[in-house]
């Protein structure tokens, strides 16, 4: 009688099986961290890469678990802290565990919300070392999912002392909250890769006082109003890569965030306008100071500009650099793809439309 031959389990299949769903229990964890010394090692690689912590309690439950077995601290490179205060508790408290967390070495992404969202600014000075953070993100959004309101004393302070501690940080993202610029006192530059305010509240002080350049801006707002002069200063006295402006409510200025005493032309290569009211106006002032743009991406339902306008617009040569043009409107889109399909090969560009309006590339 012949037996199959057992082949042994390969190991390095262990990541990939894991990798293949988001849908694993803790249940799960704990039975596949049980079969073998390969699997444990992979589970705990998973499970503190990144901690999420919800309440103090788990705080206090993740430094014991440290504490006990230090050779995991290795394994972590970011971490969530969005603790809610519940009955009894009280952040001073709490210091300790708070203290060891913000101590961890390696982090590369730090996460506050939740009770940490409050005055942010105090924790992120807290970190025993910032020069390896390359990611933040201050969201005040379970605050708010728990009826508080915000009020200027919570609000975070952004001044360059902060931005000094994060020599590498790349991307740096606000939600949610209010925030207080305070303006540079020096001529310092600091760099950003990726900027996105959403639902932010600026308090006080101005976008461009407080940074130089940034690589790319996401501003996502309820309200255009809110926002429209912020950008203009930003775009005309910062080097801005990339703009996405999302509006998320159809209000707008009576001037658009390119209309400018300057006439200089902007190094902008991509900008998408999502909600944002568009008209010939805007194109106009596109035209004329983003002639080196090389996107351009028009979302929402905001737009006065018919198909016949688009065509003119693309025609006319004004963005001799433009290689993509994206829209969520199927017809207009279509008209500007038939009067590019006569040019050239060598000329064309790429243009995408959507069917339904909601959609948006």
């Amino acid at each position: 009688m012949a037996f199959a031959t057992r082949h042994p389990f390969v190991d390095d299949l262990i990541p990939l099986i894991l990798e293949a769903s988001d849908h694993w229990w803790t249940q799960d964890y704990l039975r596949l961290a049980c079969v073998s010394p390969s699997w444990l090692f992979y589970i705990q690689k998973r499970l503190y890469a990144c901690p999420s912590i919800g309440s103090f309690a788990a705080s206090a439950a993740l430094v014991r678990t440290f504490e006990e077995n230090p050779g995991l601290l290795h394994l972590v490179s970011g971490i969530e802290l969005q603790p809610m205060l519940r009955e009894h508790e009280s952040v001073a408290t709490q210091a300790p565990s708070i203290q060891f967390l913000l101590g961890l070495e390696g982090l590369k992404r730090i996460k506050l919300g939740g009770q940490f969202a409050k005055q942010a600014q105090r924790f992120l000075n807290a970190l025993a070392f910032p020069e390896l953070v390359e990611e933040v993100v201050v969201d005040g959004g379970l605050l708010q999912e728990a009826g508080w309101l915000p009020f200027p004393s919570n609000a975070m302070e952004w001044d360059e002392g902060l931005l000094y501690r994060f020599p590498r940080l790349q991307k740096l993202r606000l939600a949610n909250l209010e925030l207080d610029l305070i303006p540079r006192s020096g001529t310092a530059r600091f760099p950003i890769n990726h900027l996105i305010l959403d639902d932010v509240a600026i308090a006080g002080g101005f976008l461009c006082q407080s940074i130089a350049s940034v690589n790319t801006l996401t501003i996502c707002t309820k309200s255009a109003v809110e926002y429209d002069e912020q950008i203009r200063l930003v775009l005309n006295h910062c080097d801005v890569d990339v703009l996405e402006y999302e509006v998320r409510a159809n209000q707008c200025g009576a001037r658009s965030i390119l209309d400018t005493d300057a006439t200089t032309p902007l190094p902008l290569r991509r900008l998408r306008l999502d909600g944002y009211t568009t008209d010939t106006g805007l194109l106009a002032d596109i035209a004329q100071r983003c002639t080196t743009l090389q996107e351009l991406s028009i979302g929402g339902r905001g737009t006065a500009v018919t198909a016949q306008e688009w065509v003119a617009f693309i025609s006319s040569g004004a963005l001799p650099a433009l290689e993509r043009f994206a829209a969520s409107w199927r017809d207009q889109c279509a008209s500007v793809r038939e009067m590019d399909a006569n040019r050239p090969t060598r000329h064309r560009r790429r243009f995408e439309g959507e069917q339904d309006p909601a959609c948006y590339m």
